[in-house]
């Protein structure tokens, strides 16, 4: 099998490059949103409560933290 590469490939594969980098900062910068409020969690309940599944009568303490859990 020969693999003919022609301008218009190139360009293609190009931009899928450029997709994929994009698309790969967006999944990081979604997975480090919720650093900030878990480790508020750890801060106000130490490590193992702040694991576990939160009842639903418990709030964060911090302002921000609150504002964020009613904002997602």
């Amino acid at each position: 099998m020969k693999v003919v590469r022609t301008a218009k490939y190139q360009i293609k594969e190009r931009y899928m490059k450029t997709e994929i980098y994009w698309m790969t900062l967006t999944v990081l910068a979604t997975a480090l949103f919720w650093l900030p409020y878990i480790i508020d969690r750890i801060l106000e309940h130490d490590l193992l409560p702040a694991l576990r599944n939160p009842e639903r009568d418990t709030r964060p303490e911090s302002k921000w933290a609150n504002r964020m859990m009613y904002a997602h």
